[in-house]
């Protein structure tokens, strides 16, 4: 057994001893932002940096370790996104804001960086808009680092929304172009040593991309095809720097998403760097210092970091060995790998972030996510896998509380659809479980990480089709395992999942007692066109749309089929109780949709409640809007089918 297997399991045991049973936890145990998140290590390895929550109260930390806290910003009026050091004493900040941007319908998201100087306090804004840089919703996009002078290599685009790489001081903000780019240019990323970079170009008149080398002031390109929807990524170079690392999509039956070797020399495809037959990988795994591919992390049962680096690999095995089979993930580490920042998932608890000292042979606990839960016995949440009508079995997670069943249950479907749910402890299947409903979230046919083949299956599939038809028999299926009580079943879920509550409720209203939607589309056409007027009729978010929703990139056709599948057009179909929630600042789906499905069941004379949340925008990531989120479905659910 090596030393890091044993030095784990004693962090592990400590850490499954400290939950033992307590009185149920109120909603805002389940609500809160984590008490700690986006942690980064600095490159010498002797301080930490991380985001803290408490109610709604957020700080910024910055802090020496095993000493003295160097910063604490009051960032209660910002979304951080991310934290990651440029240096010892500079630390950056990803911070997001919505804000209306004349000639853009709908609110924008806009992303900046700030540095935060440890020693001084100083917190500034790294770039600003100027004569060189014109609209940029994402002011943070780091292409990589010129290693010789420190400086950030951006991606901006300019007042001809050219995308440029400059290069940027990040204490002086003075700024150099290192790069011209075109307004078809998608993103940029910079070696290693930032002297070479890729430029990454999507022409959506002819469909065509072109991967383009820059180097010693000369440009190539590399390769190019055709395709209507971007099916091909370049997260980074591979580790010898020969090659990049591209993701695209295997020829294997289930069509999985695969990482190759593209060689600069030659344009040609040489080697296959991580292929799964059956799971799509989810990001790719960078290292912080050379921006290389490093690893891979894949969500099967439960989410898992393969790594190409040995060291790292060996590293991720011990860990998992000693934690007992929880979800483990190295987050960050020093330069020279002599601290880690480990975050540890054991199922049905609440994760712990973990500092690992390699002289030491230790790992301390940093701070829990979820410290109010540290101490409750929750409900147990397990992999099930539902019959569908044609025979097929999908995967599928049931949370069911204490005590005999049937229980009232909750059909709780996942937003994207092009999304999943995975292993582990959940948010919202531990707080209805907890309040006595069990919770069923299936991975229907449309759901990502089964391969492009599965995801297609449910194209052109909502509200009528396979899709929702899954929903239905993972209903009717947890009342033949007598798990649910069938005159007790709630669906509800947010973004897509709260469309598909709103089918449920108009199209099989047999089936549920009640529905609960959040920030959910009603009117598929009125999305499409929304997508289209924002973005443009070719760009890619309406293709996706359109095909997500008809089946076609063109949607031929498509008015009077999704008028049918629309639940504002059904809404005298419904005749159980509705509650709409739907966040102001929603930049994803526009707060119109949920008013109109109110307004249509209003004169449906259905029974209906809206809840707006001040503020909120589509992904709840603040923690008033949470916890209003959280009490109002809790009540509405006990009010419909008990608990």
């Amino acid at each position: 057994m090596s030393a890091w297997i044993r030095i784990f399991i004693a962090a592990a045991v400590a850490l499954a001893c400290s939950v033992s049973a307590q009185a149920q936890p109120p909603a805002s145990a389940f609500a809160r932002l984590p008490n700690i998140e986006h942690v980064s290590i600095s490159p010498g390895g002797d301080r930490i940096a991380y985001v803290t929550n408490e109610g709604a109260s957020k700080f910024i930390v910055v802090m020496e370790i095993g000493g003295e806290v160097l910063l604490a910003i009051d960032a209660n009026t910002l979304r951080i996104e991310g934290t990651f050091w440029h240096s010892e004493d500079l630390v950056m900040l990803r911070v997001g804001d919505v804000l209306s941007t004349f000639g853009v319908r709908g609110d924008v998201d806009y992303s900046v960086l700030f540095t935060a100087n440890a020693e001084t306090g100083e917190v500034e804004q790294m770039v600003r808009r100027s004569n060189r840089i014109g609209f940029n919703p994402d002011l943070d996009r780091v292409a990589g680092l010129e290693a010789a002078t420190g400086r950030f290599l951006m991606a901006l685009r300019d007042d001809q929304r050219a995308l440029n790489l400059l290069s940027i001081d990040p204490i002086t903000r003075r700024q150099r172009l290192r790069a011209r780019g075109t307004p078809s240019t998608r993103y940029w990323i910079a070696d290693a040593t930032g002297e070479r970079y890729v430029q990454f170009k999507f022409l959506e008149r002819s469909d065509r991309y072109e991967i383009i080398l820059h180097q010693d002031g000369g440009r190539r390109q590399i390769t190019e095809a055709t395709t209507p929807l971007i099916d091909i990524g370049v997260p980074g170079f591979t580790v010898d720097g020969l090659a990049l690392a591209v993701t695209t999509v295997n020829s294997n039956p289930r069509r999985t998403r695969v990482l190759q070797r593209l060689e600069l020399s030659t344009g040609e495809i040489s080697g296959v760097l991580f292929e799964d037959p059956a799971y799509d990988f989810g990001s790719v795994r960078l290292d912080p210092y050379s921006g290389a591919a490093l690893g891979v992390s894949i969500e099967r049962e439960r989410r898992h970091t393969i790594w190409f680096d040995d060291e790292l690999e060996r590293f991720q095995t011990a860990l998992e060995t000693a934690f007992n089979g929880a979800a483990v993930t190295i987050v960050d580490w020093s330069r020279g790998r002599e601290r880690f920042i480990i975050h540890a998932a054991p199922a049905d608890t609440t994760p712990t972030y973990f500092l690992f000292d390699r002289a030491r042979m230790h790992a301390d606990p940093i701070l829990s996510v979820y410290p109010e839960l540290l101490d409750a016995t929750l409900p147990a949440r397990r992999a099930v896998q539902p019959v569908m009508r044609d025979g097929m079995r999908i995967d599928a997670y049931l949370t069911t509380p204490r005590g005999p069943g049937p229980h009232p249950f909750v059909v709780l479907p996942h937003g994207g659809p092009a999304a999943r749910d995975v292993a582990g402890f959940d948010d919202f299947a531990h707080f209805l479980a907890s309040r006595g409903f069990g919770v069923i979230q299936p991975n229907f046919r449309g759901s990502d990480g089964y391969g492009a083949h599965f995801e297609r299956a449910g194209h052109g599939e909502w509200g009528l089709g396979r899709m929702q038809h899954d929903l239905t028999d993972t209903a009717g299926w947890i009342v033949e395992q007598g798990l649910a009580d069938r005159n007790r079943i709630c669906i509800a879920g947010a973004s897509y999942g709260g469309y598909a509550a709103l089918a449920g409720a108009a199209f099989t209203p047999e089936l549920y007692a009640c529905a609960v939607s959040i920030n959910a589309v009603s009117d598929l056409n009125a999305m499409i066109d929304y997508a289209s007027d924002r973005f443009g009729h070719d760009s890619q978010p309406a293709r996706y749309w359109r095909l997500s929703m008809t089946g076609s990139l063109e949607g031929a056709g498509r008015h009077a089929l999704l008028d049918m599948r629309s639940p504002s057009h059904h809404a005298d179909a419904i005749s159980i109780p509705v509650l709409l929630m739907h966040g102001e600042d929603d930049t994803v789906v526009p707060q119109s949709q949920s008013r109109a499905m109110e307004r249509a069941l209003r004169r449906a004379g259905a029974d209906v409640r809206y809840v707006p949340l001040d503020g909120g925008d589509h992904w709840l990531t603040e923690y008033p809007t949470r916890l209003a989120v959280f009490e109002e479905m809790e009540r509405f659910l006990v009010e419909q089918i008990g608990g």
